[in-house]
This record gives structure tokens, C-alpha cells and sequence, in this order.
């Protein structure tokens, strides 16, 4: 379920709550004229932090009501009907195992050769030059986005490092001009300057220049992290004076929105993704990264995924202990059954009147 408000050109906020989260939907007409004219207000309340989530104003309130409710029910009836159907097809698996014994793998599932080392080698290798070139590039100028063995990895936005040194840049740039002008230049821009006050200069270029890259290790190394199981929160500070790491499990995540604030972040299409979760940290937020509604979408699939990971690895437990149970019982069967019949006294006759 998704509320989407907009502001063309000033502000964008998208709301995300799963189907199998929502707990009720109440609707609300409160005058009138809302009655006669059928609109309200609807209000759906979730198993997430966030509570409820509020559709004001919509045509039909009724309609969307039985809507909602259907399509949740319809979502949870398949949530559960394919955890049934995986939960058999791993205990028909198991019985035909017990059964015949383990089956040949065909030979088209076999799983295809390993390349050797040469071709490993060939595909990963490149010439020394260019591999520090290529390192230098990525240094100064990293990807916002990098997928990395199912790993992905974002920064913030690269305008959040222009507001952070944008000020000591141009005062670092102006400083800079000045003294190559007053010390290489014919015509000084002021007479008779004092050399100390030049070396002064200097020194304060010197520091501009430690602060700038201070700022911008800063934002460098300020991370967000999802694999297949996890999201990760990563602030490293530079010089090596300390990390934060704090991550949640998919499983966690109750809810995602993301916000576009201004007409800035629209055309430059960044913005905040808040992640709601039931871990301790309880909210995360990627602070301006590039396309956030990308990086919601790439969250929600990862938890798909996991879902169904999870639900597999749940009917293959399940199967097991079926398994298991249907053993004990066909061994006790037989040993029963090898078994000769006890002796029983003979029935009393009946007495007939």
C-alpha cells in the first residue's frame, strides 16, 4: 500500500506499508455534505512505528475500504498458500527419498565447470597504469551507487559535499589566487606586503586544504549497506578515530518512506529514505542519497527475496520434522508388525435368554 503526496517542482513523500501489516481501515465522513457528495476520510493503521496512515479526502471511502481489506486478505491467503505448497513439495521430496533412495542428479543440473586460473586471471586483470588510474578516479570521484558480490552500497549525494565545503573551497581558492599573484606576479595587488604575512597566508592555505579533505574523507566514508539480510548504517571517521556501525535484519523493516524536501533535491532527484524497524535502533535513515526512490524499491525487493528464503527454509524445517515423525511411526509399525500377537484369553460365551 502506497500514499504518495506531492508539490510538483517543491516537495515529494512516499509512503510504503506491506499488505500483510495492515491491522484495520476505518473510514470517516463527518459532515453533511461529505455524505451526500461521498468522499472522506480513510484510515488504515499498521503493525509499523508510524501507527496509521491517513487517505484524506477520498471519493468512496467505502469502496476503497472493501478494497483494501480484499486485497489484503487475497495477499495473505497467497503468502500462506505458497508456504503450503513448499512445505509439501519438501516432505514429498523427503518421502520419495526414504522411499526409492537418493535420485541421480541429471546431468544438465550439474553444475557448470570452474574456470581455471588463466581465464580468472585474464578477466580481472589490467595493466598496472590503468588499475591506478582507475583507483585515483574512484578515490575522487565515487560512484553513489556501487553493486559489489550482492552487496550494495551507497553515499550521500555528492551536493551534500558541496554544502559542507563549498564556504572553505572558494576561501581556500581566493587565498590561493592572492598569493600566487603577490609573490609571481610583476604587478602585486598590495605594495610592499609583508613576507611574514604571506607565509601566514600560506599556512591558512595549508590548513584550508587538511579541513577540506577532512570534510570530505567525512563524506566519503559515510555509508548505507544492504545485502541479502541485512541493512547497515556505516559512519567512519577519518584519521581512524572511530566507527559507527548499526544495522537491522529485512525481516525487521516495517515500513519505508522517502522525501524529497525541495525543488533542489526534485532536480537533482536525491533525497532522505526513513526506515522503520521493530530492531533496537528502531529508525534508520539514509540521509540524501541519489534517486531514493531506487534505493526503496531495491530495499522492498531484498526483503521479497528474503521472504521467500525464509519461507522455503521453513518448510524444509517443517518437512524435516514431518519427516522424521512419519519414520518413528512407520518403525514402529513394523517392529509391531514383526511381532507375534500376544496372547489374549479366549472370550467369555455369550449367554443368549
Amino acid at each position: 500500500m502506497i500514499r504518495i503526496q506531492k508539490v510538483i517542482f517543491f516537495y515529494e513523500q512516499r509512503i510504503e506499508a506491506p499488505l500483510d501489516k495492515i491491522q484495520n481501515v476505518n473510514t470517516s465522513q463527518t459532515s453533511p455534505l461529505s455524505k451526500f457528495l461521498n468522499f472522506g476520510d480513510v484510515t488504515i493503521g499498521t503493525a509499523g512505528p508510524r501507527g496509521t496512515i491517513v487517505f484524506k479526502d477520498i471519493s468512496n471511502p467505502n469502496t476503497l475500504e472493501r478494497q483494501i481489506l480484499s486485497e489484503r486478505s487475497r495477499y495473505v491467503a497467497g503468502l500462506r498458500a505458497e508456504e503450503t505448497y513448499l512445505t509439501q513439495s519438501h516432505a514429498a521430496q523427503d518421502l520419495r527419498t526414504i522411499i526409492f533412495g537418493p535420485q541421480d542428479v541429471p546431468p544438465d543440473a550439474a553444475p557448470p565447470p570452474a574456470q581455471g586460473p588463466s581465464a580468472v586471471a585474464k578477466s580481472s586483470t589490467a595493466p598496472p597504469r590503468f588499475q591506478k588510474l582507475r583507483e585515483l578516479y574512484r578515490y575522487f570521484l565515487p560512484n553513489s551507487r556501487i553493486d559489489e558480490n550482492g552487496k550494495i552500497t551507497w553515499r550521500k549525494h555528492w551536493i551534500e559535499l558541496v554544502q559542507t565545503t563549498g564556504l572553505l573551497s572558494l576561501l581556500w581558492l581566493g587565498l590561493t589566487i592572492f598569493i600566487l599573484i603577490q609573490t609571481l606576479s610583476p604587478t602585486t595587488l598590495i605594495a610592499n606586503f609583508p613576507r611574514s604575512a604571506t607565509t601566514f597566508l600560506l599556512i591558512i592555505v595549508i590548513a584550508l586544504i587538511l579541513a577540506i579533505w577532512y570534510l570530505y574523507e567525512d563524506w566519503r566514508n559515510d555509508i548505507y549497506v544492504l545485502d541479502e539480510n541485512n541493512i547497515f548504517d556505516i559512519y567512519t571517521k577519518p584519521l581512524a578515530l572511530g566507527e559507527t556501525k548499526e544495522n537491522a535484519p529485512l525481516d525487521k523493516i516495517q515500513d519505508i518512506t522517502f522525501i524529497m524536501p525541495n525543488p533542489l533535491s526534485k532536480l537533482l532527484n536525491y533525497g532522505d529514505v526513513i526506515i522503520r524497524t521493530a530492531s533496537e535502533k528502531g529508525e534508520f535513515t539514509f540521509y540524501k542519497v541519489s534517486n531514493p526512490s531506487g534505493v526503496m524499491q531495491e530495499i522492498q525487493n531484498r526483503q521479497h527475496t528474503f521472504e521467500i528464503r525464509r519461507q522455503q527454509e521453513n518448510a524444509r524445517i517443517e518437512a524435516t520434522r514431518r519427516r522424521t515423525e512419519l519414520y518413528h511411526w512407520f518403525s514402529t509399525y513394523n517392529d509391531l508388525h514383526q511381532q507375534p500377537p500376544p496372547n489374549l484369553p479366549p472370550s467369555p460365551p455369550s449367554s443368549k435368554p
